[in-house]
């Protein structure tokens, strides 16, 4: 169940960690994605979207709303993050939605939750977190083709390891970053071995829209 999630760290020329999102767009602007979930013989193809929808000030510093939108299927229920991100926790080498100073999650046709930060979800924690060991940026670009043409992204891979509960997952990424794009998220090819099992869980991103003018969909949730 790892196909929850966001994160951002502004890109610096020699970083040492890479999350999932990587720099804060202009308010408005949303991308959209396919996101395959492949454990054992189920397969999944399931939109996935990722949107700026507001700014305010919380505590005096400004914040950015973030949603994070999974579209579910018979099997995986939809499943709908709303995160408040201090603008200024976006910068080189920072796990930014780590620093989230609240959170909103309505998975399914369930309530609302509220939470202070993302450690309510260790599942996002996990997924947005990306590659923190090993971070190499590949000397090659790799090409991404999309319905409005192609990219040539940025490659970075690395791995990860963290703990939810008693398990301890541990991670191999392959993320695509190109500067056009909102968040700057081009794409991600992620496995997912939890120790002590066989079961092997793959994540993978694919580019389909971007653009701007976003619409929250839990807009009533504010500081």
């Amino acid at each position: 169940m790892l196909w929850t999630c966001l994160l951002t760290v502004a890109l610096s020329a020699d970083p040492t960690m890479m999350p999932l999102l990587n720099t804060l767009p202009e308010d408005g602007r949303w991308i959209r994605y396919d996101l395959r979930l492949q454990v054992g013989s189920q397969d999944h193809l399931l939109p996935y979207s990722i949107r700026s929808v507001g700014q305010f000030q919380q505590a005096g510093r400004d914040v950015r709303c973030i949603e994070l939108d999974l579209t579910g299927n018979a099997e995986i229920p939809s499943m709908l993050h709303r995160l408040l991100v201090p603008n200024d926790a976006f910068a080189p080498d920072k796990f930014a939605l780590g620093q989230a100073v609240r959170m909103w999650v309505r998975k399914g046709s369930d309530p609302v939750e509220s939470f202070n930060d993302v450690t309510g979800d260790p599942l996002t924690m996990l997924f947005q977190a990306g590659i923190t060991q090993d971070l190499k940026k590949q000397e090659t670009k790799e090409t991404v083709h999309w319905q409005r043409g192609k990219l040539e992204c940025m490659v970075f891979t690395g791995k990860s390891v963290q703990e939810i509960g008693t398990t301890k997952f541990n991670t191999e990424s392959t993320i695509l970053r190109h500067d056009d794009l909102p968040f700057g998220l081009a794409g991600l090819r992620m496995k997912l071995t939890p120790e002590g099992s066989s079961d092997v869980i793959n994540v993978t991103l694919t580019l389909q829209d971007y653009g701007k003018d976003a619409k929250a969909t839990l807009p009533e949730y504010t500081p």
